[in-house]
């Protein structure tokens, strides 16, 4: 209704053009479109499928914790509480926080990732090698909000 009152001033106010009867204006309906949602089976398979390693922990990321594929590969080891299950995602969809949970299946998975990527970091730094943060060595800050 105020779509049809907004053509009709637009045409006889801003464009100077004078309607006919024109009847009723019927919006388009959206397509009603239904989720696609795999069986237990289906969803199975789709892990056998992956190898094991980083790509499968984030893929049950993905499933389990209903995570944003680019809220999964920012996660940050102090935002996972494995004690109560739970992990926080910050700056999500819409620059929003928000809290969801962790699944119990994935907390060996988590550990052991956990524990090997500190083992390369400890032998990168042994090496010489030494840790840059992104965009620090600039002086960059995020603007205040």
């Amino acid at each position: 209704m105020v779509l049809d009152r907004a053509l009709i001033f637009l045409y006889e106010q801003v464009l100077e053009i004078e309607l006919d009867d024109i009847g009723p204006l019927d919006r388009a309906d959206r397509p009603k479109r239904l989720p696609t949602v795999l069986s237990r089976e289906e969803v199975r398979q789709l892990f056998a499928a992956l190898s094991p390693g980083p790509n499968r922990l984030i893929a049950h990321l993905l499933y389990g914790s209903g995570l944003r594929l680019s809220e999964a590969l920012r996660l940050r080891v102090k935002e996972l509480d494995v004690g109560t299950s739970r992990l926080h995602v910050r700056d999500g969809k819409g620059g929003r926080d928000r809290t969801t949970v962790l699944p119990e299946r994935l907390h060996g998975p988590l550990r052991r990732h956990l524990k090997t990527v500190k083992a390369q970091h400890e032998a990168d730094c042994a090496d010489g090698g030494r840790t840059i943060q992104p965009r620090a060595h600039l002086g960059w800050h995020p603007p205040h909000k």
